[in-house]
């Protein structure tokens, strides 16, 4: 029998502007959420994955960058659209709005 992922408690606070914190930690939550896990059922070589980030990394010239100028306005907003990538994109068509 597998045994469970055990992850350390962190204080993620600590890394964030004290504007960014005092936000969050302000902010109603119900408690936290468990950690999605899907265990797997085939050797990776065989999957498929995507890698989600919060980079504000486009595609230059095929999409819109990131609203940088309502971020400027409204600190504790953000963008919440999302970007696809190809994989064989080259450095220079890479743009970052972060």
């Amino acid at each position: 029998m597998a045994q469970a992922l055990q992850t350390p408690e962190v204080d993620n606070f600590k890394y964030l502007s004290s504007l960014v914190s005092g936000y969050y930690q302000l902010a109603q939550v119900s408690g936290p959420e468990p950690i999605p896990w899907t265990p797997l059922t085939r050797p990776l070589a065989e999957r498929r994955f995507g890698l989600v980030t919060s980079g504000g990394l486009y595609h230059k010239g095929h999409e819109p960058p990131f609203d940088l100028e309502r971020e400027q306005r409204e600190p504790s907003w953000g963008d919440p659209s999302y970007r696809s990538l190809p994989a064989d994109l080259a450095q220079d068509e890479l743009g970052v709005s972060h």
